[in-house]
């Protein structure tokens, strides 16, 4: 189950909330001229399509497993409730993917090779191809690694995020123990 990270109640209305967070970001757009590769220099660079948002942290080194909180702002009574979720950039998950991909492409004619040797009583250990057995494994594990270090390495940006989240549109914080996400960011 898909559950938010956050959902906060605002006395402001959608469109007050939406042009308050809009002043609190650069928008992620590419520039070539520019140490952290985005235009502009606020600290957080961000995107609004819709209702819908993301922000993310201005790095000055890259890291595409970094947090970028998704969120959605939605009408209520006379307020409005942002809805938001913890992830990482869709380009990164697309990279991930890939990778996996050709990690099973790679292995599974190794891993044949090794136990076609091993059925013929010679163990790839014996003729020195040792690689054929712990090649594989260690591709796989950095796949699924990758994305921890990666949020390890940017685990003091969230509060930076949520901080300024928070100064731009004032609001109380609900629990988010048994509310369901079932909507999927067009931002990625």
């Amino acid at each position: 189950m898909n559950t938010f990270d956050l959902i906060r109640d605002s006395h402001l209305d959608t469109q007050a909330c939406i042009e308050n967070l809009a002043a609190i970001f650069d928008k992620d757009e590419f520039s070539l001229f520019s140490f952290s590769g985005y235009r502009g220099v606020k600290p957080l660079i961000g995107r609004i399509v819709g209702s819908e948002f993301r922000l993310h942290k201005r790095r000055y080194w890259r890291n595409g497993f970094g947090p970028v909180l998704y969120g959605k702002i939605v009408p209520v009574g006379g307020g409005a409730q942002i809805q938001a979720y913890w992830g990482f950039l869709r380009t990164a998950r697309i990279c991930l993917l890939i990778w996996l991909v050709l990690v099973a492409l790679i292995s599974v004619p190794l891993i044949a090779d090794a136990i076609r040797q091993s059925v013929h009583g010679r163990f790839p250990t014996e003729n020195n191809r040792w690689h054929l057995l712990v090649v594989p494994f260690a591709l796989l594990a950095w796949g699924f690694v990758l994305p921890y270090v990666g949020g390890f390495l940017s685990a003091s940006e969230k509060p930076v995020i949520l901080d300024a989240l928070k100064r731009a549109i004032p609001g109380t914080e609900l629990p988010v123990v048994e509310r369901e996400r079932t909507w999927l960011s067009r931002l990625g």
